[in-house]
């Protein structure tokens, strides 16, 4: 992805500082949602490109970005983000 590595240090080392803090002062997400990065488990990066501006309705997604079915039931290894 050709991420410096200081940059994406600082990145994260930003964000955890809002999570220990208790706000995003770059984003302003909501306190409710902001969890520290401790890489456990890993991490899956990908490059995302616009294809539309907008959606109505959406996919139903879990607290770790995994598609629900109609029952809010996960699906296995389906994600979503956006």
């Amino acid at each position: 992805m050709d991420i410096p590595a200081a940059k994406l240090q600082k990145a994260i080392d930003d964000y955890n500082s809002y999570c220990d803090h208790g706000q995003d002062r770059e984003f302003f997400k909501n306190p409710d949602y902001l969890h520290k990065l401790t890489g456990e488990g890993g991490y899956l990066v990908g490059k995302f490109y616009s294809g539309a501006y907008g959606t109505v309705g959406g996919v139903k997604i879990d607290e770790n970005c995994q598609v629900l079915d109609d029952g809010d039931q996960v699906i296995p290894g389906l994600y979503s983000a956006g």
